[in-house]
């Protein structure tokens, strides 16, 4: 039985709540650049009971699902449990398990293989994973069934630029949807145009490709960009050169991948000083970064430098590269950011920063191990080498393996024994586990190795304050706070810690109220340091400000059970003692410690002055991150 077209559509309409597909808009001027159908919907119970769940399996991609799926035997019946299968995948696919959608999806594409929707589906998939000779393959079958899928077209188009098919490319695009509802939009079309012309070398329609931006002033930035890559690969440096000097005047065009290219630019052309000074810019405005570091160097060094762009293969990628790049800044759906940055990574696989991103937005979706594989192709010889081997053990920490996370950082830095960030992002990996006194040996390690401490070495000292306070060694955790906060003086975290620290054990407390005071004054919405002002109220008796600063607090962090915890207690020194039991109850509510929550239900119990009334040992832990 063929599986409507239509009832696709309408499955994703009821979906999306507006009767159509949910459109990702371009957050830099908000146009379209390519609509994406995505929705998600329950697994019913009634298909689980009449074909059970598809095997699972390993789905680390998507070809290994679509073997095991035809297999496995699994045959859905195609009367209701079909339909079931279909939603099945696009909640598999919200919830990012790309495997388990490939399975479900392609049990009902099997029963009707030339339904356009589902292959749709399938090809963003196999983009969206990675498995390119896949899509490709898939992309070209549905062009040559004229599909008008956009997927399918762009796939189709890069294929092409990776086979250096620039005629092709430009054919291809030249038969694009631009007009907003689905196509390519009016950024993608132009910027890959100009590349295929380049590539061409046909100047004069690359430039004309770059000219119908003009039309939209907040594609501004890659208009001039673009047109200043391109002028540079075709040899034209005047025109270059004017096009990256009027970037820097625009807003935007300060950006790291700019000013890189544009020092580049500068270097291959023999103006190294101008370079130099254009890196240094950079640092100033706060733009410290691995990546300029290794400019500078290069710079000093008068070392050899690649050119700007290589080919128009690598032109297109950068385009594609550049667009998944802003689209990542929405936390939304992750879909159309991957697929951009994949498909950049299939023209140029030796493509650090990329990769480094593809990580990035994996491990914002929780998606440990497809984020340590693609921090994995980070090659040795990178200057993002480092933080692509420690983001790895970050990943693999919080994947649940704490251990192997450990031994991964122990490893690089015998690899690296001179450069200490394997060390100090080895002991934050035992902080963040609460393993403090392992922790210790690694930060005086850290910091032994830095010789003079600057500025930006205030953290060393403030994590191992941390450390030493939570082990009960308050005089050296004073000390190393102390250092912190001479290293950096106001840092609204070390004011907090300390502070709060000093007002718990009663000393210090103007000097405690003073700090905690400015670093809440600093970040006067982190609920964490507005509770401590609150504390610090508290303890010196300023009961009235006590609560309106705690009623603040929580309604900033209204499910921290500390946080509602120590609001009860002000509200009971104010008398008011039904809203305090009402607060303490919230506290139990939001799964405090063990120790706070026998506290607690003592105050529950007894209230807060009475003789059974048991405290805890230690002194409140202040927050720290």
């Amino acid at each position: 039985m063929p599986f409507s077209n239509e009832i696709c559509r309408y499955v994703l309409k009821l979906w999306n709540g507006r009767g159509g597909c949910a459109h990702m808009f371009l957050l830099l001027g908000g146009l379209l650049f390519l609509s994406a159908c995505s929705g998600t919907a329950q697994t019913s119970r009634n298909t689980e009971a009449q074909s059970g769940p598809p095997p699972r399996g390993d789905q680390h991609n998507v070809l290994q699902s679509l073997v095991r799926a035809h297999q496995g035997g699994y045959q859905p019946n195609p009367d209701g449990v079909l339909y079931g299968s279909y939603l099945s995948s696009l909640h598999a696919r919200a919830e990012h398990d790309i495997g388990l959608a490939g399975q479900y999806l392609m049990h009902v594409l099997r029963h009707d293989p030339e339904n356009d929707v589902l292959r749709g589906g399938a090809l963003q998939m196999f983009l969206y994973d990675g498995a390119m000779a896949e899509a490709m393959s898939l992309a070209r079958g549905m062009k040559q069934a004229a599909s008008d899928d956009q997927f399918a077209l762009l796939a189709s188009v890069v294929e092409a630029f990776h086979q250096q098919r620039y005629a092709e490319a430009q054919r291809q695009l030249g038969g694009a949807r631009t007009d907003g509802a689905g196509g390519l939009g009016g950024l993608v079309e132009p910027l890959l145009s100009a590349w295929a012309a380049a590539g061409q070398d046909d100047r004069a329609r690359a430039r004309q490709a770059i000219a119908r931006l003009n039309a939209n002033k907040a594609f501004e930035v890659f208009e001039l960009y673009h047109g200043a890559l391109i002028a540079a690969y075709t040899g034209d440096h005047a025109q270059a050169r004017r096009l990256f000097r009027k970037l820097l005047t625009v807003p935007g065009g300060h950006s790291l991948r700019i000013v890189l290219k544009y020092g580049q630019f500068l270097e291959q052309t023999g103006q190294r000083e101008e370079a130099r000074e254009l890196y240094r810019q950079f640092v100033a405005r706060g733009g410290q970064h691995q990546l300029i570091d290794e400019a500078l160097e290069r710079v000093a060094a008068d070392g050899a430098v690649a050119p700007v762009i290589g080919s128009a293969v690598e032109g297109a990628s950068e385009v594609l590269f550049g667009i998944g790049s802003v689209l990542s800044i929405d936390r939304g759906d992750a879909t159309l950011p991957v697929i951009y940055l994949r498909l950049a990574t299939y023209l140029q696989p030796e493509f650090p920063v990329a990769h480094m991103l593809l990580g990035n937005i994996f491990d914002g979706l929780e998606q440990w191990q497809s984020a340590v594989g693609l921090y994995e192709k980070v090659p040795v010889q990178s200057v993002l080498y480092m933080d692509a081997q420690i983001d790895i053990a970050i990943s693999l920490d919080r994947g649940g393996e704490t251990e192997r996370a450990v031994a991964a950082l122990a490893a690089l830095a015998a690899r690296f024994p001179d450069d200490n960030q394997p060390v100090i992002a080895h002991a934050d990996l035992l902080r963040s586990r609460e393993r403090f006194s392992d922790a210790i040996p690694y930060y005086r390690k850290a910091i032994a190795m830095i010789g003079v401490p600057q500025s930006e070495h205030w953290s060393y000292y403030y994590a191992m304050g941390i450390c030493l306070q939570q082990t009960d060694q308050w005089a050296a955790a004073e000390e190393s706070l102390l250092k912190a906060l001479e290293l950096r003086p106001r840092q609204p975290l070390v004011l907090n810690y300390l502070g709060y620290s000093w007002t718990d054990q009663g000393i210090n407390l103007d000097r405690a109220h003073e700090m905690v005071r400015d670093a809440a004054a600093q970040r006067p919405t982190d609920g964490y340091i507005v509770d401590s002002l609150g504390w610090v109220q508290y303890r010196l008796g300023r009961i009235d400000e006590a609560v309106q600063t705690l009623e603040r607090a929580v309604a900033l962090r209204p499910r921290d059970p500390i946080i509602n915890d120590h609001l009860g207690d002000v509200y009971w020194r104010a008398e008011r003692k039904l809203e305090a039991r009402f607060q303490w109850q919230r506290a139990l509510i939001f799964d405090p410690e063990p120790a706070d929550a026998t506290r607690i239900k003592q105050k529950l119990e007894f209230g807060l002055d009475h003789r059974h009334l048991v405290t805890n040992a230690a002194p409140d832990k202040p927050h720290a991150p």
